[in-house]
């Protein structure tokens, strides 16, 4: 399912989607949300509610949005099955989430079509990270910034159930593209050496455990698919991002262990998606 506001973004959005669907063999669902506050909720209507041809004029204005998207869809030139539109009324999170529940994956821009949520992670595209019933993919790429084709695929692992998600789909996904796979563990900063100090070696032999113990089963499953490990230390958000610099695509849990070792928080990945450039899933289960 494609989220769309219409926006440049979103049109990269919808291509981005048209593959991740061809690699699915599924279908598409392009949905667009027309706010109430955006056809006159706030107005005192006699009736208490917004009047059907107001609701019906605002669903004219914004027929375009479904269309252009639709269109970037069809002309994207993957096969698909079945490309279908969809018009909702009400709160977009909601909405949103609600048609998740159908849905393998939700794709959604990074931002909107306006300059105020340009630099970070839109309200809309956060809510949904929180809330839909399936991975979401946050595309925030703009025309003409692609991820070259050949670059690794980045997953972040700390053991969680989350992270365990998100390893299969990573797994799928670089099997899908023919590239490698790069898997990262960050050792919470209580974990890491002070400022100058050595690593200590049972410390990276225990983060390696952790990727080994996480990924042996699906490294089975995808023969073809060639890994390499990463230990990092501090700062999970900013080792994820300097990864993904070198990825054409991020993968996390949307929820991590906490305070023992992982540090995959909820809150690291709605940085990592506001904040990579390349495309970012983040794995959310049923």
């Amino acid at each position: 399912m494609i989220g769309t506001d219409g926006s440049s973004n979103a049109l990269v959005t919808a291509r981005w989607a048209a593959r991740a669907a061809a690699f699915r063999n599924a279908d598409v669902t392009v949905a667009h949300v027309v706010a109430d506050d955006t056809v006159g909720a706030t107005w005192p209507w006699p009736t208490g509610r917004v009047p059907e041809e107001v609701r019906e004029l605002a669903e004219r204005d914004t027929g375009g949005v479904l269309a252009r998207s639709v269109a970037t869809v069809a002309e994207s030139g993957e096969r698909l099955r079945e490309v279908r539109s969809v018009l909702c009324h009400g709160r977009p999170v909601a909405a949103l989430a609600e048609l998740s529940r159908s849905a393998q994956l939700v794709a959604v821009g990074g931002h909107g079509g306006t300059g105020r949520h340009r630099r970070g992670l839109g309200p809309v595209s956060r809510g949904v990270i929180q809330h839909a019933h399936c991975p979401v993919a946050v595309i925030r790429e703009e025309p003409g910034h692609t991820s070259p084709p050949h670059r690794p695929v980045l997953v972040g692992i700390d053991g969680s159930r989350a992270s365990k998600l998100a390893a299969i789909i990573a797994f799928d996904e670089a099997a899908w593209r023919g590239v490698d796979l790069l898997a990262m563990h960050v050792c919470h900063d209580s974990e890491a050496p002070p400022a100058g100090g050595k690593r200590d070696p049972l410390l990276v032999k225990a983060a390696e455990a952790i990727l080994t113990r996480s990924l042996s089963a699906l490294r089975t499953q995808h023969p073809a698919v060639r890994v390499h490990h990463l230990v990092r230390f501090w700062n999970p958000v900013r080792q994820l991002l300097r990864q993904g610099e070198r990825a054409q695509l991020i993968v996390l849990g949307s929820h991590g262990r906490g305070s023992v070792s992982g540090a995959l928080l909820g809150s690291v990945s709605a940085a990592v998606a506001e904040g990579a450039r390349a495309p970012v899933i983040v794995a959310r289960h049923r």
